[in-house]
């Protein structure tokens, strides 16, 4: 029942609906600590997370965070922790925007640490969410360099739709016209 709730809170979120989002998010993050299911814990926290990112209340989106951690870290499992990285980059990103270096640095640091899990577990989906991550971080030499690597990671499981975001991220970061 949490992660339904978490779902569609998600859907909510993604639909510009920051307050329906938020009722869902609560509802599943409620529910979920009624469990002994640690795993959906953190899954709820960090949906929470990111309905405060929507609504730019960016302390609670940490606290979120950081209770996904807490639950992630105890747990002898490399994917909730990783997605708690992920959605921790995403929020020093968030902060970037406001010129902030540390902020760069930080989410340069969580992606590393993602990065990592993923690659010692062969989560292979969620080393190509990392590397397009880290390649909008980065400068455009080690960008380049991720990005070749998400290429032949979405290729190895035959999924081409990591290939749009590819040229979507090489756009962004002009990449495009230092290649030719």
């Amino acid at each position: 029942i949490a992660l339904a709730y978490s779902r569609i809170a998600a859907v909510y979120r993604k639909s510009g609906q920051p307050d329906l989002a938020a009722k869902n998010a609560d509802i599943a993050f409620s529910t979920a600590l009624r469990t002994n299911n640690d795993s959906v814990k953190v899954v709820t926290a960090l949906e929470m997370g990111d309905v405060f990112m929507q609504k730019k209340d960016l302390v609670m989106a940490f606290r979120k965070f950081s209770n996904a951690f807490d639950i992630a870290n105890n747990l002898q499992n490399n994917y909730p922790l990783s997605a708690v990285y992920y959605h921790f980059t995403n929020l020093y990103n968030k902060l970037k925007s406001t010129e902030n270096l540390n902020s760069r640095e930080k989410a340069k640091e969580y992606i590393l640490k993602s990065i990592a899990l993923n690659t010692q577990s062969g989560n292979i989906k969620g080393l190509i969410k990392d590397y397009i991550t880290i390649a909008k971080i980065v400068e455009i030499t080690p960008a380049k360099n991720y990005l070749e690597r998400e290429a032949l990671l979405a290729d190895s499981i035959r999924d081409p739709a990591p290939k749009f975001q590819i040229a979507q991220t090489m756009f962004d970061q002009n990449i495009i016209r230092d290649a030719s």
